[in-house]
């Protein structure tokens, strides 16, 4: 792909953390090595913005496993069969409690 062929928006991370301070913390991170961002405050703000475009979606397993998460799950399910959207899910260690993390 060349550099006049990108889409606005088309590149940039989408992050939907467990908590504003792990999104302030990993966008920190990620800017240090130049890759752009945007913390998405909810499952509506992260659908509006993927509509300007991403390159791949951060989320927290408890966004993806809340009732409210349909919406996402279509829009994913509606992508053309040619599309590469990469969506990481962050987890806990299975026996951990995330009330326990501070």
């Amino acid at each position: 792909m060349f550099e006049s062929d990108r889409v606005e928006g088309s590149l940039r991370l989408l992050i939907l953390p467990p908590t504003p301070r792990d999104g302030e913390i990993t966008t920190r991170l990620l800017q240090n090595v130049e890759i752009e961002c945007r913390v998405c405050n909810g499952l509506p703000d992260l659908l509006s913005e993927l509509e300007t475009g991403a390159g791949a979606i951060l989320i927290a397993e408890e966004h993806i496993l809340s009732q409210q998460s349909a919406p996402l799950l279509e829009h994913l399910r509606k992508q053309p069969p040619w599309s590469d959207l990469p969506v990481l899910i962050l987890t806990l260690p299975e026996g951990v409690n995330a009330d326990s993390i501070n």
